[in-house]
């Protein structure tokens, strides 16, 4: 997916409800959460948090260690499931 319509799916990010394991994170972890789940890279969440793709990482890391997840589908579905 282009990036500029990567940008347009993260301006909708955010605009529905917050249920489940979403509100259970700081915004900032919501945010990698929802970006993660919508098919976004690492380096792509870095350029767009003014971040490296390393500390994404180490984000990520810690994501899936609180949601107690080891992957990005894992995520996904937790996400989706909202628990």
């Amino acid at each position: 997916m282009p990036f500029n319509e990567k940008t347009a799916i993260f301006c909708e990010l955010g605009s529905g409800p917050r249920d489940g394991i979403l509100e259970t994170l700081s915004p900032s972890c919501r945010q990698i959460a929802e970006l993660v789940v919508a098919g976004w890279t690492n380096t792509e969440i870095a350029a767009l948090r003014g971040t490296s793709p390393r500390t994404v990482a180490n984000q990520l890391a810690c994501l899936f260690s609180t949601l107690e997840v080891t992957s990005r589908a894992q995520l996904a579905r937790r996400v989706a499931l909202g628990r």
